[in-house]
């Protein structure tokens, strides 16, 4: 590591594609970014080649006023390494550059790596402007935690999706299409006609929040009995 760059590494339980899902999605970098500069992403497609740019809503505290960031990939290998270049919107980059890397520790586990360098800016009223690392070593390994969180997550959807287990803030449930079915000890359920199919599993939230075919699906149990996901379908606790 040079004195323009700063690096931090972690060990994380998950294989290289899921973290690099998360990773080449702006729509994720508000949720991984351990600077809290990152507020939301302005409308970007997924990262899948050098060349794309994707724009990010920022807020810095020293600055103090909100503002865009342009960011231009120019480092893509699926599953091993992501980079980009940022600058103000609208304008070129100045040089610093964020990258991450990825290298696999066996099937379900990576060890990634996330580099802050700045070697490349030389405009001197940039580097007044600045005073670099503008990013702290510690925000990068927050920024790890955050994607080993995220990662985590998506596990679970997908475990979810496979085995037909709902894991709530309380107790997991385990839920079948059969009418007769019955859940684990704690929660008993009724189910709902399967034309109400489950379409989409929003990845983003702790609870799952889940969109049906059926408009009425959202309204068809009790008040204070939401629905809970299942495999095929839906069910509400009782």
């Amino acid at each position: 590591m040079s004195e323009k760059e700063i690096t931090a590494s972690r060990t994380i339980d998950a294989p290289a594609d899921t973290l690099f899902s998360v990773l080449s999605n702006p729509e994720r970098h508000a949720e991984l970014d351990g600077s809290g500069l990152v507020q939301s992403d302005d409308k970007s497609d997924r990262i899948t080649a050098v060349g794309q740019m994707f724009t990010m809503n920022m807020h810095w505290e020293k600055m103090g006023r909100d503002y865009k960031t342009d960011n231009h990939v120019v480092g893509f290998d699926e599953n091993k390494l992501l980079a980009w270049e940022t600058a103000p919107h609208g304008q070129q980059p100045p040089g610093w550059q964020w990258v991450w890397e990825l290298e696999p520790q066996g099937p379900d586990s990576t060890k990634v790596s996330v580099t802050y360098d700045w070697s490349s800016v030389t405009d001197k009223d940039v580097l007044k402007q600045i005073s670099f690392p503008a990013i702290p070593q510690e925000d990068l390994e927050s920024s790890l935690g955050n994607l080993a969180s995220a990662v985590s997550q998506v596990q679970r959807v997908s475990t979810v999706n496979r085995t037909g287990f709902w894991a709530s803030r309380s107790n997991p449930v385990r839920f079948t299409t059969d009418p007769a079915s019955r859940a684990l000890p704690g929660k008993q359920v009724r189910h709902l006609p399967l034309s109400q199919q489950l379409i989409r599993v929003h990845e983003r939230t702790n609870l799952l929040m889940d969109t049906w075919r059926s408009p009425k699906s959202r309204g068809s149990c009790p008040q204070g009995r939401g629905p809970l996901l299942v495999r095929r379908g839906v069910a509400c606790e009782k």
